[in-house]
C-alpha cells in the first residue's frame, strides 16, 4: 500500500508531485503606485517539491490542474492611492483580483486564489499593479508581513 494515505484506495502522494511555497525574503521598496505593473518577488523557497519554480516562475512539469495561492503585502500608499489589482499570469489565462479594502489604508494585504488548468512546459507568475500616485511610492513587504506564494498540483 505504499503512497496511500490514510488507507484511502486511490488517493496517493509522491515526493516528486509538484508542490511550492516560497516568500519574498526583504521590503522591495517604490515598484508601484502610479500604475506600474511588477512581477512579485517570491525569492526564498520554503519548499520546492520537484523544482519546478525559478525566478519568481513556475513552470508546470505536467500537464494538470493546479492549485494557486498567492499572496502580497503593500505598503507605502498614500490618500491618492485609487485602486489595486493581484494577478495570477499563466500561459493558458490568467486572473485579476481587485481586493476590496478601504483606500484610505496605507498598508494592505492583497489576496489571490485560484485553481488554473495548465499544459506541461506553461509558466505562471504573480504581479500586482496599485494606480493613483504620482510616482511609484509603494512596496512590496516580505513574507512574514503577508507576501506568499504556494502552488500545488490536484488534479
Amino acid at each position: 500500500m505504499s503512497g496511500l494515505v490514510s488507507g484511502i484506495v486511490g488517493i496517493q502522494t509522491s515526493p516528486t508531485q509538484p508542490a511550492v511555497l516560497a516568500n519574498n525574503s526583504d521590503l522591495d521598496t517604490d515598484v508601484t503606485g502610479a500604475g506600474a505593473t511588477t512581477t512579485i518577488d517570491y525569492d526564498t523557497e520554503i519548499f520546492d517539491q520537484g523544482g519546478d519554480f525559478d525566478n519568481d516562475t513556475f513552470t508546470a512539469p505536467v500537464t494538470g490542474i493546479y492549485c494557486v495561492l498567492a499572496s502580497a503585502g503593500i505598503q507605502g500608499r498614500t490618500s491618492s492611492h485609487n485602486g489595486s489589482a493581484i494577478n495570477i499570469l499563466a500561459s493558458n489565462r490568467y486572473h485579476r483580483f481587485e481586493p476590496a479594502h478601504h483606500r484610505s489604508d496605507t498598508a494592505a494585504v492583497m489576496i489571490a486564489t485560484a485553481l488554473m488548468d495548465m499544459d506541461a512546459a506553461d509558466t505562471l507568475t504573480i504581479t500586482v499593479r496599485n494606480s493613483g500616485e504620482s510616482s511609484d511610492v509603494h512596496d512590496i513587504r516580505e513574507g512574514g508581513e503577508g507576501t506568499q506564494f504556494s502552488i500545488f498540483l490536484v488534479a
